[in-house]
C-alpha cells in the first residue's frame, strides 16, 4: 500500500515520471497484492489455536498466497519494465523480497528465543556496514544494492515482529512488538541518512534519482520516510481493528448462545 501510494504521490502530486502506467500498478496492488497479503497474515493469525496438522496446512496456504504476490509483482515488472535499463536492479530487489518472505515463514519452524535478538543485531550491523562498505559485488549500481541487501534483514525483523504482533496475546506484548517495528524503521533511516552524508550517495534512489522526490543528495526524502512509517502503522492498525471486531462478534455470539440455553 505504501509503494502504491508513493507512486501516486510521485506521479500525480510531484509530476515525476514513473516506469509503468499508474492505474495498472495501483489496481493490481489494491485488487490482488494487498488482499493476498492480508489473506496470508490472516491464515497465520488463525493458525495459532489449531492443531499441528491444521497449523501446517494454514501456514502453507499463507506461503502460497505470498508466492502469488511475488508472481504478480514479477508479471507487472516483466510486462511494463522489461525495456527499462534498471530491470536487473528491480529483479535483484524482488529476489531480496522473496528471501524476506521465506525467512519470515522459516521463523515459525525455528521457534528459538535467540532468533529475535540475533535478527535485530544482524540487521543493525548490516545497515551500519552500508556506511563503511558502500560498494559490493553488484558493480552496476553499488549504493542501491548495498541498501537492498542490508534492508532485507530489517524487513525480516519487521515481518517477524509484525507476525508476532498479530499472534501475541495481550496489549503489552503487542505494544512491545509495535515499538520494535517503529524503532527498527527509525534506526534504518537514521543509518541511511548517516551513510548519505558520509558517502555523498543517495541510498533512497530505487532506480533513477531524477524520478524520486529527493530533497538533495545528502539525505533521504522526508515524505518517503513518513509514508513508510505511516503505512506500516496503518497495516497494523487495520489488523488490530479487524481483530477487535472479530472478538466482539465472537463474544456477542457466545453471549447469545448462553442466553438461549
Amino acid at each position: 500500500m505504501g509503494t502504491a501510494f508513493s507512486y501516486f504521490y510521485d506521479y500525480y502530486i510531484l509530476k515525476n515520471p514513473v516506469d509503468l502506467p499508474m492505474y495498472v500498478y495501483v489496481l493490481v496492488h489494491l485488487l490482488f497484492i494487498v488482499p493476498l497479503n492480508f489473506f496470508a497474515y490472516f491464515l497465520v493469525y488463525k493458525s495459532k489455536n489449531k492443531s499441528p496438522g491444521a497449523r501446517e496446512k494454514m501456514l502453507k496456504g499463507g506461503a502460497i498466497a505470498m508466492g502469488l504476490v511475488m508472481i504478480m509483482r514479477y508479471a507487472i515488472y516483466y510486462i511494463y519494465v522489461y525495456k527499462v535499463q534498471y530491470f536487473n536492479t528491480i529483479v535483484k530487489f524482488e529476489m531480496s523480497e522473496i528471501a524476506m518472505y521465506l525467512l519470515i515463514l522459516a521463523i515459525f519452524f525455528i521457534k528459538k528465543q535467540w532468533f529475535y535478538p540475533l535478527a535485530f543485531v544482524v540487521g543493525l550491523l548490516s545497515n551500519i556496514a552500508v556506511v563503511f562498505y558502500p560498494y559490493t559485488v553488484f558493480s552496476d549500481n553499488p549504493p542501491f544494492h548495498m541498501y537492498t541487501v542490508s534492508s532485507v534483514l530489517f524487513h525480516v525483523l519487521n515481518g517477524y515482529m509484525a507476525l508476532m504482533l498479530i499472534t501475541a496475546r495481550g496489549y503489552t506484548p503487542r505494544l512491545k512488538h509495535l515499538g520494535g517495528v517503529l524503532l527498527g524503521n527509525i534506526i534504518l533511516f537514521a543509518v541511511i541518512l548517516l551513510a548519505n552524508r558520509i558517502t555523498g550517495e543517495n541510498f533512497m534512489a530505487l532506480s533513477d534519482p531524477s524520478k524520486l522526490p529527493i530533497i538533495n543528495n545528502t539525505r533521504p526524502p522526508v515524505n518517503v520516510i513518513i509514508i513508510y512509517l505511516v503505512f506500516n502503522g496503518m497495516s497494523f492498525a487495520v489488523f488490530g481493528v479487524c481483530e477487535l471486531i472479530y472478538k466482539r462478534l465472537h463474544r456477542t455470539h457466545n453471549t447469545e448462545a448462553a442466553n438461549e440455553k
